[in-house]
C-alpha cells in the first residue's frame, strides 16, 4: 500500500462520518498534511514513536522547511504556535488518540503509609534539608519503543529489545543538590544493582561528604541490594517500609517519571531524526524495502543511551523535585516554610537598591 493511499485511507474514513468531519479552519493546510503524512508513515511502519512534544517538534521542522519553499506565506506560518491548545485541535481534527498503559500499585494499608511517613519525619527534623538525601534504582531499556504512541488506531507492538541500563539516581530536599550522571559504568551480567555496587557507591558518596564536613542522612528503598556491609561515617542509611515507596519515597511518587519523560523524549527525537533521515533516501533513491530499515532505528549503544540518561537527569528541574518531596509529606514543613520566607526576605533586601 502507498503512503498517498494510507493518507488518502485515513482521510476518507474521518469523511465518512459527517459528525466527525473537520470542522476547524487551518492556518496551514499544508502543513497539517505533510504532519499527518509523516504520523501515518510511523503508524504504517509500526514506529511507536508520535508523541505529543514529537509532533509539535515536528510540525515546527515543517513549518520552517514551507517557510524556505514558500515565502509568501512566511508571515502567517512565522504566526503559528504549536502549544498545548492547538496540540489538542489537532488531535481533534484527525481523531488520534494515546494508548496508555497503567501498573499496579502494591496493595498497602493506609495505617501502615501513616505510620511510616510519621518515623520518617521524625528522622528528617534531625537534619536539615540539604542534607536529607532520597537515592533509588530505576531501568532504562534503552532500545525499546513506547509503549503508548499516538496515532490514528492501535498499533501492532513491535518486538521488545531487552537492552538495558540500570540508573542510580539521588537528589536531597533542597532540590540543588543532584547527584550527577557522571557516566560511571558498572558492568553485572544481569544489569541490575548489586551489594556490591551499591558499596562503591555508598563510599563515593560518604567521601564527598566527609570532604564537605556534612552528615547527611540517606533514604533509600527496602531491597536486599541496599544493604551494605558496613556503617559510614558521614551518611546515615535510612530504609523506606516495605510497600511504601509509592507513597513516602520522592523518586517513585515522581521524580523518576519525570527523569523517564525527559531520556524518552530525547530517544523520541532520535529515532525521528533518524527516521527522516531513512524516507529521504528512500525518497532519493526509490528504495521500497523500508521496513528493513526501522528496526535499526532502535538499536542504540551503551554510550548513547548513557549520555540520554545524563541529559535527562540534568533537565529535572529544582520545581520538580521539591514538588515530590513535598508531596511525601515526610519533611516538617513549616520549619522548611520559615526557611525559605527569610531566604527570599534575605534575597530582596540584598537586591533592593541602597537610599542615598
Amino acid at each position: 500500500m502507498t503512503l498517498y493511499r494510507v493518507l488518502n485511507n485515513h482521510v476518507s474514513a474521518s469523511d465518512s462520518n459527517s459528525a466527525r468531519k473537520i470542522k476547524y479552519r487551518v492556518t496551514s493546510p499544508e502543513l497539517e498534511e505533510r504532519l499527518l503524512l509523516w504520523i501515518c508513515q510511523c503508524e504504517q511502519y509500526k514506529l511507536p514513536i508520535v508523541t505529543g512534544a514529537i509532533i509539535r517538534a515536528k510540525a515546527d521542522k515543517i513549518r520552517r522547511e514551507l517557510i524556505i519553499s514558500t515565502p509568501d506565506e512566511s508571515a502567517k506560518l512565522n504566526a503559528l504556535v504549536f502549544l498545548p491548545g492547538w496540540l489538542s485541535k489537532f488531535h481533534s481534527r484527525h481523531r488520534l488518540t494515546s494508548k496508555r498503559v497503567h501498573g499496579k500499585v502494591v496493595s498497602v494499608s493506609r495505617a501502615a503509609v501513616e505510620k511510616g511517613g510519621a518515623a520518617l519525619l521524625e528522622l528528617t527534623r534531625g537534619y536539615e534539608r540539604h542534607n536529607v538525601f532520597n537515592m533509588d534504582d530505576t531501568a532504562f531499556f534503552f532500545c525499546a519503543p513506547t509503549t503508548k504512541p499516538i496515532s490514528t488506531q492501535r498499533m501492532a507492538e513491535r518486538k521488545q529489545q531487552k537492552k538495558r541500563l540500570t540508573v542510580t539516581v539521588c537528589c536531597n530536599a533542597d532540590g540543588p543538590t543532584k547527584e550527577q550522571l557522571g557516566l560511571h559504568y558498572e558492568y553485572m551480567a544481569k544489569g541490575w544493582m548489586s551489594s556490591q555496587l551499591f558499596q562503591l557507591w555508598l563510599s563515593h558518596i560518604n567521601d564527598q561528604m566527609r570532604t564537605e564536613s556534612r552528615h547527611v542522612i540517606l533514604l533509600v528503598d527496602n531491597v536486599t541490594s541496599h544493604r551494605p556491609e558496613e556503617a559510614f561515617s558521614h551518611v546515615e542509611l535510612r530504609m523506606f517500609p516495605p510497600s511504601t515507596t509509592a507513597f513516602l519515597q520522592p523518586q517513585d511518587a515522581g521524580i523518576i517519571s519525570s527523569f523517564k519523560a525527559q531520556i524518552r523524549k530525547i530517544q523520541h527525537h532520535y529515532i525521528a531524526d533518524r527516521f527522516d533521515d531513512v524516507m529521504r533516501r528512500i525518497s532519493d533513491t526509490g528504495d521500497d524495502c523500508v521496513e528493513k530499515k526501522i528496526d535499526p532505528l532502535f538499536n542504540v549503544d551503551v554510550l548513547i543511551a548513557m549520555r540520554w540518561a545524563e541529559t535527562a537527569w540534568s533537565m529535572v528541574t529544582r520545581t520538580t523535585i521539591l514538588h515530590y518531596w513535598r508531596h511525601t509529606q515526610i519533611l516538617d514543613e513549616e520549619i522548611h516554610e520559615l526557611v525559605e520566607s527569610f531566604e527570599k526576605l534575605r534575597a530582596s533586601a540584598i537586591a533592593a537598591p541602597a537610599f542615598q
